[in-house]
């Protein structure tokens, strides 16, 4: 996902109404939000128990590009545990797993 950068611009012009800069910075938003998280939410990218030890791997080997989606935060889904009670995130290259309870 693709988020944008906060614009240090005035949000409204002198007659109240929103500027261009803020208009291009919602509209981006908008569109990422209607992309990645659809209308159930934001959904876990399922991958295999091999293959998030690869992205935590590269994460952790250096150098890793600043655009990389391993050198920023993820949310996996684990379909090797096959277990729907948890969740796995990384975070800058570690890995934390989250067991999940209904409330």
């Amino acid at each position: 996902m693709d988020i944008p950068n906060y614009v240090n611009a005035p949000i409204a012009d002198k007659d109240g109404n929103l500027t261009e800069e803020w208009s291009n910075v919602l509209q981006q938003l908008l569109t990422e939000l209607k992309l990645n998280a659809g209308t159930e939410g934001l959904k876990a990218s399922p991958l295999s128990t091999v293959d998030i030890n690869d992205l935590i791997l590269i994460a952790n080997t250096a150098p890793v590009a600043e655009n990389s989606a391993v050198s920023n935060t993820s949310m996996v889904f684990d379909t090797t545990l096959n277990n729907i009670n948890s969740m796995r995130i990384i975070i800058n290259g570690v890995l934390y797993q989250f067991n999940l309870t209904a409330v």
